[in-house]
């Protein structure tokens, strides 16, 4: 009985991380008119540096429960370092193209931040 439980609730996180990539997805599209396939990169990458920065919080003896402000401020950095690089740099030259240009634009954004 205790492995369905666990198995229903990881399900309901699973699919509340689905529920938020594709609202961000649908947010992106609607607003901006741009078709971001480089939105699930970005969430890995704040994922790999929250966990980084966790982990070298915790390896230097600080105490566990501030972890959750580590990942607060490791989420601002890469969205303020990131976040400015691709738009200013990259999608702001592309706003009047087509939707395919764009398509392929992040795309390959997106094979650049998985290497």
């Amino acid at each position: 009985m205790d492995q369905i439980v666990t198995v229903i609730v990881d399900g309901i996180f699973y699919s509340a991380w689905l529920f938020i990539a594709a609202i961000g997805l649908t947010l992106i599209y609607g607003v901006m008119k741009i078709v971001n396939l480089t939105h699930g990169s970005f969430y890995a990458l704040g994922a790999y540096a929250g966990a980084s920065f966790t982990g070298a919080w915790i390896a230097r003896g600080y105490p566990p429960m501030l972890s959750y402000l580590v990942l607060f401020a490791s989420a601002l950095i890469i969205t303020l370092v990131f976040a400015p690089l691709i738009e200013r740099g990259i999608l702001r030259f592309m706003y009047a193209k087509d939707e395919v240009v764009i398509l392929l634009i992040t795309y390959a954004l997106f094979l650049i931040l998985e290497d």
